[in-house]
């Protein structure tokens, strides 16, 4: 039965890869395109490699091994790096048309990486007796968060 479910976390991990490949290949068949030079690819290598590797951590290793609750509420913690890129742009927040102060958007930015730095600490501290693999959500999380490193960067040097 433990058989069965590694193919089901395998299918289910590699279908919306597996869809994001068509699309990207699809775009790339369909649209003129101009090739990335040596160190864009292997930075974008490199980030797409370490999030396989720390969804993949995740997945067979630390997810297993503790209950759905538990689960859903760790991986509210998948954003740490790409919070940190988010403190250095400028940022600028617009509530009900009044502008907030861009030192409130930062210390906000700071709170959130705090929190999520907690469970990546804290609740493998706590949890230790009751989880086996306890290296795994730390390192896990912080590689899962090199995905999305591309959302909060610009293409402006």
């Amino acid at each position: 039965a433990e058989v069965a479910w590694i193919w089901v976390i395998f299918f289910s991990y590699l279908a919306p890869e597996l869809l994001t490949f068509v699309g990207s290949l699809r775009t790339m068949l369909m649209r003129s395109f101009e090739l990335p030079g040596i160190l864009e690819f292997l930075v974008c290598l490199m980030f797409e490699t370490l999030h396989t590797v720390g969804v993949g951590i995740l997945m067979f290793v630390a997810l297993p091994s503790i209950d759905s609750v538990q689960g859903m509420m760790l991986l509210n913690a998948v954003c740490l790096f790409p919070g940190f890129l988010k403190l250095f742009p400028k940022q600028e927040l617009d509530v009900f048309g009044k502008k907030i102060p861009e030192i409130v958007c930062k210390v906000l930015t700071g709170i959130s990486i705090l929190m999520q730095m907690s469970a990546f600490f804290l609740w493998p501290i706590a949890e230790s007796k009751h989880i086996d693999n306890v290296w795994a959500i730390p390192v896990g999380l912080v590689l899962t968060s090199f995905g999305w490193w591309e959302a909060f960067v610009t293409e402006k040097p």
